[in-house]
């Protein structure tokens, strides 16, 4: 009996330590910050990880470019059988030969350093490219994670929203029972009750499709549920403190990987032109090889080897002379594409510093934008608050009440959407001006 019954006590102990592994497994969450996407998502974005993939692949090609100043090497062995017929000295012969070649340039007009400093430059425009992504990836992740904290707020306030609304539809429905309010006035209270609630589902949906948005964004495949950390609320208000517009054009224009990549590309531009210039000048290659054959009626395979072994060496020399002005031709275009990607840098700086006061003049409307919506939010939800215990105690109608609910709610949402836009452009500036990204 005693057996049977520690038996039952070790199975309902593995049952339900099972039970609660499994329940916490179902209720496991990941908790992110803002700093914590966006690193997760410069580490996991498989659109960024192609782009390293470039990276990689250039730095391979550069160091083979390095490689090809080294000498090549390569061997040969040809074994034949023939067979004659002849009466006097016919049969089956066994033939061989063996060698092994060397080559190396010794002079090429530079071509290959050229080269050589060619796909170092390339590495170096294939990293800015991959900092510009990490840029892009940083603005589309803050921007969603925003997008997810506006819905979130949206839908406490409208869950506060809906508990009211029920309250005064059951309220109506009381006071229209004693007839203290028409049938109508109480469908109404009743049909703005159902569209708050309406209104909570459809922030819910909006809620899902933004997380969904910044989990596509992180490349966040993980079987827990991402919940995104609401940053204090002293942390958006020292975003209030704006840079001066020198400062942010002086501090982005120092660093950002576009303007970088431009100026990469007048250098690449520059040293196709060094390339094409050196087919003005002659080559000069150093070959040599050692060899020999075996043939199987003449002797023994390591004598015959060592009596047929022969060694060449040559020095080859190529002048250009005339090549229908294709060299000509290449350095003149090579000298234009320079000239465009000079040009090029020349617009993108131009472009670059309309962007930051465009963005600069953003940041300042928005900040307006959301110190005024704060005051007309504050303002209506005063005023709504006054209206329904007015309308509690019966003193106004059920329109006038349901018309400052509406005004309210209209500037509750442009008061989110104004704060949330401020935050973004503000954020935005900082990473423009290469500081890191905290809230």
């Amino acid at each position: 009996m005693k057996k049977k019954l520690s038996i039952l006590i070790i199975l309902l102990f593995v049952f339900f330590g099972a039970f609660a592994q499994q329940q916490d497994s179902v209720n496991r969450v990941s908790r992110f910050t803002l700093e914590d996407c966006i690193n997760y998502g410069l580490k996991n974005n498989n659109n960024r990880k192609s782009t390293s993939l470039s990276t990689i692949a250039s730095e391979v090609a550069y160091r083979q470019s390095k490689m090809d100043r080294l000498p090549s090497v390569s061997a040969s062995a040809t074994q034949s059988v023939g067979n004659s017929h002849n009466a006097t000295n016919g049969g089956t012969s066994w033939n061989g030969n063996y060698s092994v070649n060397a080559g190396l340039s010794l002079y090429n007009g530079g071509y290959l350093n050229k080269l050589i400093q060619k796909s170092n430059l390339q590495v170096n425009q294939a990293n800015l490219q991959l900092e510009q992504t990490d840029l892009d990836l940083t603005i589309q992740i803050i921007q969603s994670f925003l997008t997810v904290l506006m819905n979130n707020e949206l839908y406490s306030y409208q869950q506060l929203v809906v508990k009211t609304s029920e309250e005064q539809m059951l309220q109506g429905k009381d006071q229209l029972e004693v007839g203290k309010i028409l049938e109508s006035d109480y469908l109404l209270l009743e049909s703005q009750f159902t569209t708050d609630k309406y209104n909570v589902e459809n922030t819910k949906i909006a809620i899902e499709s933004s997380l969904n948005t910044l989990e596509n964004l992180m490349s966040f495949t993980s079987t827990q549920q991402l919940i995104i950390v609401t940053p204090d609320s002293s942390t958006l208000n020292n975003l209030q403190q704006i840079p001066g517009l020198q400062q942010l054009i002086t501090e982005s224009v120092s660093w950002l990987p576009s303007l970088k990549m431009s100026e990469n590309s007048i250098q690449l531009a520059s040293n196709d032109i060094e390339i094409a210039k050196s087919s003005y000048y002659p080559g000069l290659d150093l070959n040599a090889s050692i060899g020999s054959n075996y043939v199987n009626d003449n002797g023994t395979f390591g004598k015959q080897i060592e009596n047929g072994l022969g060694e060449q060496l040559s020095l080859g020399l190529n002048i250009p002379i005339y090549n229908k002005n294709k060299t000509k031709s290449q350095v003149r275009q090579s000298e234009i594409i320079l000239q465009q990607a000079e040009l090029d840098k020349k617009q993108l700086l131009l472009d670059v510093v309309k962007s930051l006061e465009n963005e600069y003049q953003n940041v300042l409307t928005a900040q307006n934008k959301h110190r005024a919506s704060e005051v007309k939010k504050n303002a209506y939800l005063a005023s709504y608050q006054v209206y329904n215990e007015q309308f509690q105690q019966g003193s106004i109608t059920t329109v006038e009440l349901l018309q400052q609910q509406t005004s309210y709610l209209n500037a509750l949402n442009e008061f989110l959407q104004n704060k949330y836009s401020f935050v973004l452009n503000r954020k935005i500036l900082d990473i423009y001006m290469n500081v890191p990204v905290k809230l």
